[in-house]
């Protein structure tokens, strides 16, 4: 899982309206208990893993 910026169909609520505001939902999950770890994999560290894996590198 990872988070993404095409919120096109989507029900976005206007703290997160577009991909500018990605860091408001970082916040949110922080202050939810999310740690360091978890929100690296969710913001980036995921996405490049399956690039890793399927284009090599």
């Amino acid at each position: 899982m990872g988070l993404g910026s095409d919120y096109d169909g989507a029900r976005v609520p206007d703290a997160v309206g577009d991909v500018s505001k990605l860091p408001n939902l970082i916040a949110a999950l922080q202050e939810a208990g999310y740690n360091d770890q978890l929100l690296r994999k969710l913001s980036h560290q995921n996405w490049l893993r399956v690039l890793r894996q399927t284009w090599g590198g």
